[in-house]
């Protein structure tokens, strides 16, 4: 989780540094996020290199994809939810133009794939 934290914080940078690229030490957990990033258009490529995953930033008329990240869960405090919890969760936050980012045991979802699919999971962050 650590490992993520910083693979999130390095994106979050990324907004205030011309830099096309991101190259950062990989694990399971930051292929699966990144994944999900290039999927929902936050990111442009990603690539492998040696042990390092290289993401390409996505811009939208010279603006980074990536406004904000806030990170929800750390090593030494996880927060986890269920599906119910995560229903009144989307209830109280739908308005607030984040995407909630969740880890499960079907993969990195969104909070509302979570609600489609009735899964709960490790809110991660959110993404906006």
């Amino acid at each position: 989780m650590k490992e993520l934290s910083n693979f999130l914080a390095s994106l979050k940078l990324s907004n205030f540094q011309i830099n096309d690229h991101l190259y950062h030490h990989n694990t399971k957990l930051i292929d699966k996020t990144a994944q999900f990033l290039l999927r929902k258009n936050f990111i442009k490529n990603i690539y492998y290199k040696n042990k390092y995953i290289c993401v390409t930033l996505e811009y939208i008329n010279g603006q980074s994809a990536i406004k904000e990240i806030e990170i929800f869960s750390s090593t030494s405090n996880k927060k986890t939810a269920k599906f119910n919890e995560l229903l009144n969760f989307y209830l109280k936050s739908k308005s607030s133009g984040y995407t909630y980012v969740v880890s499960t045991s079907i993969g990195i979802l969104t909070l509302e794939e979570c609600l489609l699919y009735h899964v709960g999971g490790l809110i991660i962050f959110k993404i906006k």
